[in-house]
């Protein structure tokens, strides 16, 4: 175990560095360490940063860690921002994850990990007022990866546009899932239209009826 003087000695070392652009002889807990301490200038946390986010596994991350780069979030760049969601997906901070999504590109996440998220989320009765989560279902829906669960979710609380409704509806039939709701918000688009798919349009009040 360090004595307090050897720590300091090695923080110091370890400030210069990373100062000095020298991050692979760092220790990474040390670093860890390191960012946590408050009084810290911006431009080396900003550098400690980016040395921790080398790790995009997160695998040596700690509970404390987590929330610390989620204190200094603001400090990174897009893609370490990917990289972090990623991991706190990964490791199940789904809470955390979701409050990354509005200022991610969500293609630059991967799609299995956002249906892993999207499901988590749905899953709490919160959750689903929430348009962030509803916009998110319906980007995986357009990819078409969307499992029976999150479809019925989808289905349920969907409030878009008609020919978003009527191209869930449609996946939904051919999967013999139950949606009436969507239905029902189907066929008052439909008759609400000048010119209406008169096809569609039986198909859908049939079903209700």
């Amino acid at each position: 175990k360090l004595c307090p003087d050897d720590e300091t000695l090695l923080l110091m070392k370890t400030h210069d560095r990373i100062l000095q652009g020298d991050f692979g002889s760092c220790d990474f807990r040390l670093c860890m360490q390191y960012l946590k301490d408050e009084s810290l200038d911006d431009n080396f946390r900003k550098k400690l940063i980016d040395f921790i986010m080398e790790d995009k596994s997160g695998r040596r991350f700690e509970h404390s860690d987590i929330q610390a780069v989620c204190r200094y979030s603001d400090m990174m760049n897009g893609e370490q921002m990917s990289a972090f969601t990623e991991i706190l997906i990964h490791r199940k901070y789904y809470t955390e994850a979701a409050g990354f999504l509005s200022g991610l590109s969500w293609e630059s996440v991967d799609d299995g990990l956002l249906l892993e998220l999207a499901e988590a989320l749905a899953r709490y009765p919160e959750n689903e007022t929430s348009i962030e989560l509803m916009n998110l279902l319906t980007y995986l829906f357009q990819k078409g990866i969307l499992d029976d669960f999150l479809l019925r979710y989808l289905a349920r609380n969907c409030q878009g546009k008609k020919e978003l409704i009527q191209s869930l509806y449609t996946v939904c039939r051919d999967r013999n899932l139950n949606c009436d709701e969507l239905k029902l918000s189907l066929l008052l688009n439909l008759l609400m239209e000048e010119e209406t798919d008169m096809d569609m349009l039986q198909e859908v009040f049939v079903s209700v009826v």
